[in-house]
């Protein structure tokens, strides 16, 4: 929940400074969303909220329509939703472009959607008419049927998605999205892909912190230390360089295996409890 906005430490959040960023603050104990775009790939146009939803609109990069991108936080009283859901019917149809809504709905869509099974009820058929008089399509989201734990396990909810429409899928047919592992909040975080990209094979870089691991220098030393090569100076200097770059290449293989073996297993043990409480 964000009380206050300006307190948002954003900086540290997107990790670098050539961002935007927007906000609005709670209302009592509900509320408060916050968006952040890469100012390289979107240049914001317009900006509208109120307390449960902010919506970006500008260019994106490589797309020559306008795209609108809606972050909502839903209300909890059933009335005060069915008011946000007309809005947002107006506030779509009366503009073009691309449009993406996502963020936590706090509603579901069937009694499946929940853990405790409720019966269908004009809340749900509310939603549902949202989607519909929107011209809205839900990504199937893979990772996990629930994206909400209550704190004392009792109840677990779909209620984070995204909504997309038609030209969004017409420009990217291949998007997806994804509930990954919940660890700091009890929503899961979830992600939109637009595209399978392959970025091809990863630069080689050397990392001071590795200077530290104390296998390295043993791993240097042989290296180094290799083969006699023969030749002029420069040219024994490449290859020794050469002989090293291939030796720290695969010590870094085999590090990142043994660490991602370990993550698999606690990622295995958190994933197990988790399911257990859903």
């Amino acid at each position: 929940m964000l009380v206050d906005s300006d307190g948002i430490p954003t900086h540290q959040i997107w990790g670098n400074s050539n961002f935007d960023s927007s906000a609005v603050d709670a209302v009592g104990r509900s509320g408060g969303i916050c968006c952040l775009w890469d100012k390289d790939r979107f240049n914001r146009s317009s900006i509208s909220f109120t307390s449960n939803y902010i919506m970006v609109s500008g260019a994106w990069r490589g797309v020559d329509e306008v795209v609108n991108v809606v972050n909502v936080y839903g209300p909890q009283d059933r009335g005060d939703k069915k008011m946000l859901w007309d809005h947002l019917v107006k506030l779509k149809n009366g503009s073009s472009g691309i449009w993406i809504f996502m963020g936590d709905f706090n509603a579901i869509r069937a009694s499946h959607e929940r853990s405790s099974y409720p019966p269908y009820d004009q809340s749900m058929a509310d939603f549902n008419t949202f989607i519909s008089d929107a011209g809205l399509n839900e990504l199937n989201m893979g990772g996990s049927s629930f994206t909400w734990l209550k704190d004392d396990a009792s109840v677990a909810s779909r209620i984070d998605r995204f909504f997309v429409c038609d030209k969004f899928i017409e420009f990217w047919p291949l998007a997806k999205s994804t509930a990954l592992e919940r660890r700091w909040s009890d929503h899961r975080p979830i992600t939109l892909i637009s595209n399978n990209i392959n970025y091809g094979p990863a630069p080689f870089r050397l990392f001071n912190s590795w200077i530290t691991h104390h296998g390295l220098l043993p791993i240097v030393k042989r290296a180094w230390l290799g083969k006699p090569i023969k030749g002029k100076a420069d040219y024994i200097l490449g290859q020794k360089l050469k002989a090293l770059k291939e030796a720290l290449k695969t010590w870094c293989r085999d590090q990142i295996r043994a660490m991602d073996d370990e993550e698999t297993k606690l990622e295995s043990v958190l994933s197990t409890l988790d399911s257990k409480v859903e």
